[in-house]
């Protein structure tokens, strides 16, 4: 598979699935596909400067093709901006919806291969790791200004921007996502990611969100579990009564898992807290 097409081969792949060249995908996704009448920034000055960035012969436009080796990460960093968002201007009607779905699909399969070969690297190559991480994340930024909501764009996207240290563009991105996905996905998709930061250290950007979405949700039961979850990461016994006691002032209802664990700390247990990050995650599913 390299982007939208197949290539015909003598190799069988494993399973008998197709095989996946996530590299030149990524480079004909970024350096050959012309989105002007699907992204409102796409542009030819945008593969024009990316040629630039490569060392290519200008002029070439969309006409480029790259060879296997994927640019610097730096280079993706570059031409993020120039993508734009979706166009409100063009009609979708449902035909037409469903094709455009192939290019998400395609950029999720390469970020899937990248961040799936990241988590398999020795734990002493951070130089490959976070080549492979920038990757993963430069298929799921294009998936994400097509389709924010595509299966394994709207929860793993989260969780990669976290393992890169920005946390707070995850919390932004799955909060434009609230309401447009199916509760049970987002409650998942909360937990994961809030556990992923709470792992890298971010506990206080989780306490910052639970806080604000308390504000404008103060029924909802999963926000102050997940406070609750965050101060026994720091083996914090007053705020994780507050969170519990805010809770019960709330709703009335005294939850028996954070009155159990409350009771364990105060005894004196042995407390473990966080979660995986995106590294040691192992996907839901492959797409």
């Amino acid at each position: 598979m390299e982007g939208l097409a197949f290539r015909l081969t003598r190799d069988r792949g494993p399973n008998d699935m197709p095989e996946v060249d996530s590299d030149r995908m990524l480079n004909n996704y970024y350096g050959a596909y012309d989105f002007t009448g699907l992204l409102s920034g796409d542009s030819d000055l945008r593969r024009a400067e990316f040629a630039e960035l490569n060392g290519l012969p200008a002029g070439l436009g969309r006409e480029v093709m790259l060879g296997d080796e994927i640019p610097p990460s730096e280079i993706f960093d570059q031409v993020f901006d120039q993508w734009g968002v979706l166009r409100p201007d063009v009609f979708l009607d449902k035909t037409t919806d469903n094709l455009l779905g192939n290019y998400p699909a395609g950029l999720v399969r390469a970020g899937y291969d990248f961040l799936t070969r990241a988590q398999a690297t020795e734990l002493d190559d951070g130089r490959l790791y976070d080549e492979l991480m920038d990757k993963a994340e430069a298929a799921f930024e294009l998936a994400s200004r097509i389709d924010p909501v595509f299966p394994m764009v709207s929860d793993i996207y989260p969780l990669i921007l976290v393992e890169k240290n920005r946390s707070r563009e995850a919390v932004g991105f799955v909060d434009r996502n609230q309401g447009l996905i199916p509760p049970q996905d987002e409650r998942q998709i909360l937990l994961q990611v809030t556990s992923a930061m709470i792992s890298v250290g971010d506990g206080g950007v989780v306490r910052d969100w639970m806080l604000n979405r308390i504000e404008s949700e103060p029924a909802q039961k999963i926000h102050y579990q997940i406070l609750f979850k965050e101060a026994r990461s720091r083996n914090s016994l007053a705020d994780c009564r507050s969170a519990m006691e805010s809770w019960v002032a709330r709703s009335g209802e005294r939850d028996a898992e954070m009155a159990s664990l409350l009771a364990e700390m105060e005894a004196g247990a042995t407390v473990g807290g966080g979660g995986e990050s995106p590294r040691a995650r192992t996907p839901r599913e492959e797409p």
